[in-house]
């Protein structure tokens, strides 16, 4: 994947992705502002670190996959997806299980566990 540089309304901002999204701008920025929202919540919910959750425009199918860089570890998480799927409990999931697998290779126990303390902890700030 690429950074492209999208100009939405006056700022341009960056998006991720295997091809060249020149076609996609109108629908990537019908809902970018909505999901910049939602991605900053969710992010503020857990610890982590500032830009450590990227966006991205590939296949819709895919919701989110993990990289990682010189920087560490990231998470892109798919605009295209989005528009399918808006609840943000989808959303919340989808973070915490790239974090879960950032932190454990393989699915098996550890892996869920980690996965349900993350959305425990994420679910606990956002009722309290």
């Amino acid at each position: 994947m690429r950074p492209y540089k999208v100009n939405n309304k006056g700022e341009f901002v960056t998006i991720y992705s295997d091809q060249d999204i020149v076609i996609f701008k109108d629908k990537i920025l019908q809902d970018y502002d909505e999901f910049v929202k939602l991605r900053d919540e969710l992010g503020g919910l857990s610890p982590l670190p500032k830009d450590f959750l990227k966006i991205m425009f590939v296949n819709r199918l895919t919701d989110a996959r993990y990289s990682k860089n010189s920087d560490g570890n990231l998470i892109f998480v798919n605009l295209a997806a989005f528009h399918a799927h808006r609840d943000r409990f989808f959303w919340l999931f989808t973070i915490a299980r790239e974090l879960a697998y950032i932190r454990n290779h393989r699915l098996g126990y550890p892996f869920f566990i980690d996965m349900r303390r993350l959305m425990v902890h994420a679910l606990n700030r956002q009722f309290k």
